[in-house]
């Protein structure tokens, strides 16, 4: 989900209401089968300084993988950090 008037309280709250709705309505695969879905968000908000929307993208990316890690079903904020310390891993900064 992109919102482009959010900040990262309002990103979160509404990440979060996906996921709980999600979680409480049974998806019916199949006539008379009905499986319980979750699902695990990155957020990530554009801030000053970062340098391209892959930026953004990929901040978003590893929130979402960290949620993963921590066990699913979760909200995850991506830190500022993130940008910095990919660029040096993949020698663009």
């Amino acid at each position: 989900m992109i919102f482009s008037t959010a900040d990262a309280a309002g990103a979160c709250a509404a990440a979060e209401r996906l996921r709980q709705h999600i979680e409480a309505v049974p998806f019916e695969a199949a006539p008379g089968v009905s499986l319980k879905l979750t699902v695990t968000v990155g957020v990530a908000v554009l801030e000053d300084g970062l340098e391209s929307f892959e930026d953004l993208l990929r901040r978003a990316d590893r929130a979402l993988y960290a949620g993963k890690a921590a066990g699913r079903n979760q909200v995850k904020v991506a830190q500022r950090d993130d940008v910095e310390t990919n660029r040096s891993k993949d020698g663009r900064g």
